[in-house]
């Protein structure tokens, strides 16, 4: 809707007669207030309220509210649109309109309205100064309340896209990384500890360790000891840093002359190991799924029948998926 200059200046016309009025009451309040006339001072003062905030509804091309109540919201709701002053408004109106005359013979009500009528001072002379520079610059009308709501409708609607878009873009990325199923790679140590019916307990003098690969992939890896060994049971530390998931095959032992003496086939037949520090179980083809639960996951065997060995042999695979924020960013770690 088009205004013309001649509504405008109507608009302005009748918005001024509301703020001089506001003015004119305050002012008579003041006098009234001097000479103990405290009743009729403190209705001039509600007068000027409502007059000061139904001039400001008049400029921004509002309906004039018929209750003090909705008179008090809609102009707090002003005020938080176009920050007339950073005051809170709605408080000192609030004390205003809501003030009962009829306590005014008390000396501490008397008090208290002289206090609010200081607040009131300050603010409407705020305001004013608002009110001039409405005028000065650019008259608020009908028109500029509704473009601005289209303007925020359509600010709305845009980040409302904007949102799905980045919903589906997320989805999207995340249904891409669950495909691809992408794994940090690296390489690291294990180790294999061995006791004998001589020697009950695991140490570093009867161990070996050996390189690792993590990358997802069955290997096979074969650990030659530096001196035969008799064993009857053994321990395996696959590796030194926590990783998703470690899956193992079999485990076999060789004499020194490369003979197979005992296997670890991880099938139900099998005699049960001890794991510590992972959880998981065996898979249906026999394959032990495990997935450690911080940096030293390892298993260990049960006691079996003594044998000297030469070399192991271990079949499994290592798995450390990368975390999606990681993949999405490009970090490898």
């Amino acid at each position: 809707m088009n205004w013309t200059e001649k509504q405008k200046n109507q608009i302005q016309k009748e918005s001024k007669k509301y703020i001089e009025n506001a003015i004119d009451d305050f002012e008579a309040a003041v006098i009234l207030l001097e000479n103990e006339k405290f009743r009729h001072s403190c209705q001039l003062l509600q007068n000027s309220a409502r007059a000061l905030m139904d001039g400001y509804f008049v400029i921004h091309g509002m309906a004039l509210p018929g209750e003090d109540q909705k008179r008090i919201n809609q102009f707090s709701e002003l005020n938080q649109s176009e920050v007339l002053v950073k005051e809170k408004l709605e408080e000192v109106f609030t004390q205003i309109l809501v003030f009962d005359l009829t306590l005014l013979h008390d000396k501490q009500q008397i008090r208290q309205y002289d206090l609010l009528s200081e607040q009131y001072r300050d603010l409407i002379y705020q305001l004013q100064r608002r009110y001039n520079q409405l005028l000065k610059n650019e008259l608020a009308t009908l028109k500029d309340q509704e473009q601005f709501a289209l303007h925020r409708k359509q600010f709305r609607r845009r980040l409302v896209v904007s949102i799905m878009l980045v919903g589906i873009i997320f989805a999207g990325l995340y249904w891409r990384y669950l495909v691809l199923q992408p794994l940090h790679e690296f390489h690291d140590q294990g180790q294999i500890f061995w006791s004998s019916e001589n020697r009950k307990d695991f140490s570093e003098s009867f161990q070996e360790k050996f390189p690792v690969r993590i990358d997802g992939n069955f290997a096979e890896y074969q650990i030659s000891f530096r001196n035969p060994a008799k064993i009857n049971k053994i321990r395996l530390d696959p590796l030194t840093r926590q990783i998703t998931q470690w899956d193992i095959d079999f485990i076999e032992l060789s004499n020194p002359e490369g003979e197979l003496v005992y296997s670890f086939n991880f099938g139900p037949e099998d005699q049960p190991w001890t794991r510590v520090n992972v959880s998981g179980d065996e898979k249906g083809n026999g394959v032990w799924e495990l997935h450690p639960q911080n940096h030293d996951p390892f298993i260990i065997s049960t006691v079996f029948p003594e044998y000297e060995v030469g070399a192991v042999k271990i079949r499994m695979r290592l798995l450390n998926y990368l975390p999606f924020w990681n993949w999405l960013f490009g970090q490898k770690s």
